[in-house]
């Protein structure tokens, strides 16, 4: 009888790997050890509007100058164009990069740099014939 039970139990075993069902679906459908289920993958998330500005800025566009022609991300070839277009005397570019400077945190560096210059630019001996010029005049007007 203990040969029987052995048939028995081997026959039923090989019946379970042959049963489908319900969460038993046939060997041959079942996923390969590597597959995904999934292949096309999850789908892709849409790019907010700082992505997509980012992205842009951060994209290389080819600039000519007089030196030749080179490659820079966009945003600096945008912050150079308007310095140039300032320095040229447009009024308007020269305000954007006064705004940019701000914003970037270089507006009070600058603006010390440039009292620090004119400072230097009169020495002791000029100030005094400044005052020496100064004063007959608002004696007068006094």
């Amino acid at each position: 009888m203990a040969d029987d039970d052995k048939k028995s139990l081997s026959s039923n075993d090989a019946d379970r790997e042959d049963d489908v069902g319900y969460r038993k679906p046939p060997k041959a459908n079942q996923f390969k050890p590597g597959q995904s289920g999934n292949t096309a993958g999850r789908p892709k998330r849409h790019k907010s509007l700082n992505t997509i500005i980012k992205n842009v800025a951060q994209k290389k566009v080819t600039v000519r100058s007089a030196k030749g022609s080179k490659k820079m991300p966009a945003m600096e070839a945008l912050v150079e164009k308007t310095m140039n277009s300032a320095l040229s005397g447009d009024h308007k570019s020269a305000q954007t990069v006064f705004t940019m400077m701000q914003t970037a945190g270089l507006g009070a560096d600058v603006a010390d740099n440039i009292d620090a210059a004119n400072a230097k630019r009169l020495s002791d001996e000029d100030e005094a014939i400044l005052n020496r010029y100064l004063k007959p005049k608002q004696s007068a007007i006094d």
